[in-house]
This record gives C-alpha cells, structure tokens and sequence, in this order.
C-alpha cells in the first residue's frame, strides 16, 4: 500500500521558479497535490494563476523520457489490427467536414500520427481531395504506420517545424494528444505554426484536466505524470493558441457515416459541455493562422 502524498505544502521549493510551460507566465505558480507515477516515483505539480494549467515541476521534465519509447512490438508478416480510440473518429470526422468544404485539394500533416490511425479512417472518405503525410519519431511506430500505406517523416515536432522544406506547406497541422508530452507546448506550436499557410488550420487535441470522470474514478487514468506533464483545461489550452498567433475556434465535424458508439459518445459530450457546463473526455479545438 502506498503512502499518502504529502501535502502541497512540502512540495520542492523548484516548484515555484519554472514559469508556465502554456502561457509563459512569470507569476510563481500555486503548489498542487504530489501524485505517484506508474513507476511509482513522486512527481511535484503547480498550477498556473494565470491560465489555470497543471503541470510537472520536479522532477524536472528534462530528468525523465517522458513519453520516449520503442512502441509496441509487432510482426511485418502479420500487421496488428490498427487501436482506434474515440479521439480518432472526432478528428476524421472533422477534417473530412474541412476537407469537403475546401475549394482545393487540402494537404495535412499529423504530427505525433503514431502508428497511422488517423490516416487509415481519412483514406476511406477523402482518398481525392486530401494528402495526408504523418511525422513520427520513434522508429517502430513510424515503421507501422509506413507498412499500413501511410506516408511518413521520421521526425519530432520541433525537427519538423526547423525543416524549411516544410515551411509554409500544410493547410491542416494535427496535433493529437502531444501537447500534454511536451516541455514547452507554447514554444512547439509557436514553431510548427510556420508550416501554416495563410488561413491554414491547426486541430488540437488533450487530454481535459477537468474531465468529470474525475468523479466517478478512483485513479484517473490520465494521471500519468512521467508521460503526460502538462494538463490542460480549455481556457490554458485556448491562451496558448492566442499567444501563438492562432484564433482558436470550436472543431464542427459532421458525424455522418461514424459507427453508432462514436456519434453518441460526441453528442453526449456536446450537450453536457453546452447545457450543464461539464467537460467529458478530451478537449478538441481548432486554431486558425492569422
């Protein structure tokens, strides 16, 4: 049985001098309650009291692998069934509804694409009007993904946004579940915003630390501080994209065509996000160039 975590109040005095890794804020951020990792080292968080994100303080970020991995083991004779998440179905059905919309061919780029999920569930709806091309940096992932027919750069978010070939060329970045891994999410977005064309669109995806399953779980399974770092709620989320020259905006997706269990699990989220102000799940957002 683990011990009880102290208490905020004994957290490392490291804790008040890192600034806000989402909106850069100077202020000392609040202690926040110590939590065990899934290797069961303690992690120390603050809160951000400016724009209300959580985050590792110590021990430091740079000190652990954070998310850094040889990805699941898998056979090129037998390719595994590709792990679709809900998260999945939302942004494809998104892109396609943008996809549609645009009077051009649209060109996008998955950052963090994994093992390709995201691209197979694209290829069946915008096989004519959409170029898809993932960027992965841990080789078995970025193997996968290239054997499921999935073009991809083996690079990270922060080689990508530095590769001027890249720059100026996407009318759709994703960023699906990675800013929670980062060190600075603030600084990566601010660089992957030049890949951009005019107008083009950043999709973003987090975990949502005010999700109200929080409620009814007894451990949140998305307390995962020696991966995740940062937990964001909507309004840090949104103050990054503004401080990194987005307008951030609200992801429509047209639900159409998606199995049963997704358009429900969408639809329930919308209404207790509009109705009761609860926030299930994950947070969703679009953020236009300026």
């Amino acid at each position: 049985m683990h011990a009880r975590p102290p208490s905020p109040a004994a957290v490392s005095p490291r804790t008040s001098r890192r600034r806000c890794p989402a909106c850069d804020s100077q202020r000392s951020p609040k202690p926040a309650r110590p939590r065990l990792g899934t290797t069961g080292e303690l992690f120390h968080f603050a809160r951000c009291g400016d724009c209300g994100l959580m985050f590792v303080t110590d021990p430091m970020p740079e000190q652990h692998t954070l998310s850094v991995s040889t990805g699941r083991p898998w056979d090129p004779a037998s390719l595994p069934a590709p792990r679709f998440r809900p998260g999945h179905f939302y942004f494809a059905a998104a892109i396609t509804t943008y996809v549609r919309r645009a009077p051009e061919p649209v060109s996008l780029l998955d950052v963090g694409c994994g093992g390709g999920e995201l691209g197979m569930l694209l290829a069946r709806a915008n096989a004519d009007k959409l170029r898809y091309v993932g960027a992965e940096p841990v080789p078995n992932k970025a193997g996968l993904a290239r054997a499921r027919g999935i073009e991809v750069l083996e690079l990270t978010a922060d080689q990508v946004a530095a590769d001027p070939a890249q720059a100026g060329r996407w009318d759709v970045v994703v960023l699906d579940n990675v800013l929670e891994h980062l060190v600075s999410p603030l600084d990566a977005v601010r660089g992957l915003r030049g890949l951009l064309k005019p107008g083009g669109v950043f999709m973003i995806a987090v975990p949502n630390l005010r999700d109200v399953r929080r409620l009814t779980q007894r451990r949140f399974p998305l307390w995962i501080p020696n991966v995740h770092i940062n937990y964001f709620t909507n309004r840090s989320l949104r103050r990054l994209c503004r401080l990194a020259g987005l307008t951030p905006g609200y992801l429509h997706a047209d639900l159409r065509g998606l199995p049963l269990r997704a358009r429900l699990g969408w639809g329930g989220k919308q209404l207790l996000e509009r109705l009761l102000g609860l926030s299930p799940r994950g947070l969703y957002i679009v953020a236009r160039n300026r």
